[in-house]
């Protein structure tokens, strides 16, 4: 069965998005994909060879005939060809289906318009998380996956925040602007890491009642509390937490203004970072 999708998480990266993924998953009135995030609309020269390795990472596991012919699918895919995505989708009767992509939240204005074209009654998830932690763990991770055994350093950490895309991953308001301006502003939920943390079984039914759903109960009540991808522990020093809070103290003020909530957390500990920094 054949079926546009009808809702998307767009980001952030390391705000949440693969627990929520393994939340939302289970429940009989969702259909989500086998692979998280299908990057179809951010498409780059390295993801056609990315989608290959998902293939042979589900071939190597043994996954099941039915689940691998959606592998090759997804590997064959021709990202100019809306049809195509569209095909990816594979609901059953009363199901609503979404894929989850932390890329979108960096995406074009114009690829957001195309989308919404497409797409109209999409509802669209956007994760966020307090901007120093967030940019923190997101470096951290990058180190890894990079196999980089040199020491954290100042100068390196400055350059990795210096670079667009953690900026772009970082810029929240323009992410919401973008998407409410194509979607609508009813259309967009905002959720926060802080409420994954303290409250998950909330997050879990407003993005079923977002969604549309009937039985907004989280589906798997063990999964709520169960971390994924916690990477290593290490403290963000200092320093660094005072070059992150410099950058986006102007940001978190407007969003404490506008938005209140955890925002407004995210500000005070941004500016307690840029003074504990900056301390003789």
């Amino acid at each position: 069965m054949t079926s546009a999708p009808d809702f998307m998480l767009i980001g952030a990266e390391k705000a949440g998005t693969t627990w929520l993924y393994r939340n939302l998953k289970p429940h009989p009135e969702l259909w989500l994909p086998p692979e998280k995030e299908l990057h179809f609309f951010d498409d780059k020269p390295r993801d056609q060879w990315r989608r290959e390795k998902v293939l042979a990472q589900a071939q190597a596991r043994g996954a099941p005939e039915k689940q691998l012919d959606w592998f090759r699918q997804f590997a064959a895919v021709d990202t100019s060809d809306l049809e195509a995505y569209k095909a990816l989708f594979e609901p059953h009767a009363g199901q609503k289906a979404g894929e989850m992509t932390t890329e979108y939240a960096v995406l074009e204005e114009h690829i957001v318009a195309k989308i919404a074209r497409a797409f109209p009654d999409l509802r669209i998830i956007f994760a966020m998380r307090d901007p120093i932690s967030r940019l923190w763990s997101a470096y951290k991770m990058h180190m890894r996956q990079d196999e980089d055994t040199v020491p954290y350093s100042r100068d390196r950490y400055a350059k990795y925040l210096g670079r667009l895309p953690p900026q772009l991953r970082t810029d929240y308001r323009r992410t919401l602007s973008i998407w409410r301006k194509w979607f609508g502003r009813a259309a967009v939920l905002p959720i926060f890491f802080d409420d994954i943390e303290t409250r998950p079984d909330h997050v879990v039914a407003q993005v079923l009642e977002h969604i549309g759903v009937k039985d907004t109960t989280p589906p798997n009540p063990e999964a709520l509390e169960r971390k994924v991808f916690a990477g290593d522990s290490a403290p963000i020093p200092k320093e660094f937490a005072a070059m992150a809070a410099e950058r986006y103290l102007p940001m978190l003020l407007m969003m404490s203004r506008e938005m209140g909530g955890p925002t407004d957390a995210w500000f005070l500990h941004a500016q307690q970072a840029f003074r504990d920094g900056h301390s003789a």
